[in-house]
């Protein structure tokens, strides 16, 4: 009896001591597993967190752009003046009037016969509400030849941008907790490389969001004002009587044209025409000199009366010396 009640002891303290290893081995997991991010965890697991914060975040996203539409504004314009100088300073004062900014501006020249003949190009970013109003006023500026107007709708681009932000921002935050709880140098070398993927995400994602709400808050106005001598009827070249009416226009400016091209083009060629007619000269008297000087030498140079004739081919002398006897005879 003695022997089985202490077999029986052994037993239940045996099943005792199994009991308190169990509970002392499942606490020691449980207390490791309090920390989640660990070398092990890929970034994987937290992009399929971000996702799912993502997907929560959507709802909302897809409510906000049923109601506030994300549009970008861009304008085309040409302008044409014959009063450059002015043209430019009142396109200047308007768009002070109407509180816009000049983004980007440039200006150019070009030759047409004797004149110069300016061009500029201005790069405007006026408030969307009131685009059509600072359209509506360049025709003070000069002759309005060509005008476009277009909208982009970015509202899903911008919402999608907007969702990525939220998820990197809460994930960001859960990392910086996970920082603060890190034990080991392998957990918080693991974590701080993985908040510094989210941190150059979440500041790209920024930037584009700065981006975005910058050409929404300013529609943009491309203007190229070009000088000319007179303008493009625009309005009135429609119809057989407005093309007969511009033809002859358009002969009437280039028959001027062609004048003035001719007269600038005498006024080029005069020097060289006078230098050819001063070279002429000099050589013409050169020639005549050296002639009046080779008739002279021929008159100085005596005649030999002893040469043979070249007709007869008889000495001079003997027709003149002959036999006086025979002579006497021939009369």
């Amino acid at each position: 009896m003695k022997s089985v009640k202490t077999w029986k002891n052994l037993s239940c303290l045996l099943f005792l001591l199994v009991v308190l290893f169990s509970l002392t081995a499942c606490g020691s997991s449980m207390q490791n597993s309090n920390f989640a991010y660990t070398g092990d965890v890929s970034s994987d697991a937290a992009s399929v967190e971000r996702s799912n914060d993502a997907a929560e975040n959507r709802a909302g996203g897809e409510e906000m752009a049923s109601t506030d539409q994300k549009l970008v504004y861009t304008a085309n314009v040409t302008i044409e003046t014959s009063g450059y100088a002015d043209s430019v300073a009142a396109l200047r004062q308007l768009i002070q009037d109407f509180g816009a900014g000049i983004e980007n501006e440039s200006e150019s020249t070009s030759s047409s016969g004797s004149e110069k003949i300016h061009y500029s190009y201005f790069t405007v970013r006026v408030d969307p509400e009131r685009l059509n109003d600072f359209l509506d006023r360049l025709p003070d500026i000069g002759s309005v030849t060509a005008r476009s107007l277009s909208s982009e709708n970015i509202t899903q681009v911008y919402n999608d941008n907007e969702v990525q932000i939220a998820a990197l921002e809460k994930e960001e935050q859960r990392l910086l907790e996970m920082m603060d709880k890190a034990e080991t140098v392998e957990e918080m070398i693991a974590v701080e490389s993985r908040l510094t993927e989210v941190e150059t995400q979440l500041n790209q994602y920024k930037t584009q969001k700065s981006y975005y709400d910058n050409e929404v808050r300013h529609a943009t106005v491309y203007i190229d004002l070009e000088e000319v001598q007179s303008y493009q009827d625009v309005g009135n070249s429609s119809g057989f009587w407005g093309m007969v009416k511009k033809t002859f226009r358009n002969s009437i400016h280039a028959l001027g044209t062609f004048f003035v091209w001719l007269f600038t083009g005498i006024l080029w060629l005069l020097p060289f025409a006078a230098l050819a007619c001063i070279v002429w000269l000099i050589v013409r008297a050169i020639r005549k000199k050296k002639k009046q000087k080779n008739g002279a030498a021929a008159l100085k140079e005596p005649v030999p009366d002893d040469e043979p004739s070249e007709e007869t081919g008889a000495a001079p002398e003997a027709k003149a010396s002959g036999d006086p006897d025979q002579n006497s005879s021939k009369k």
